[in-house]
């Protein structure tokens, strides 16, 4: 597993102490705010019905992003994450 290249940035942040902390969550926010890419979620059961208001305002906030929803199954719930 890695980090997208906005969790580094934080990671980074992280490591350099606390002034560095806070510009990199300002630096994150003003990143998030053009947000590109693919979100890739993975629900269990019914839970992606219940997001999914939360999913539309997400999409309507973030027009150029994509989301690419995968069905997690109860028996096996990393084996999506674990492959990559």
């Amino acid at each position: 597993m890695r980090l997208p290249p906005l969790g580094e940035q934080l990671y980074q942040a992280l490591k350099s102490g606390h002034r560095q902390i806070t510009q990199g969550i300002e630096a994150a926010r003003a990143a998030a705010r053009g947000a590109t890419g693919t979100l890739t979620l993975g629900t269990m059961g019914p839970y992606s019905l219940r997001i999914k208001d939360m999913l539309d305002l997400f999409l309507a906030r973030h027009r150029h992003a994509r989301l690419r929803h995968r069905e997690i199954q109860p028996a096996s719930p990393l084996d999506l994450l674990m492959s990559g």
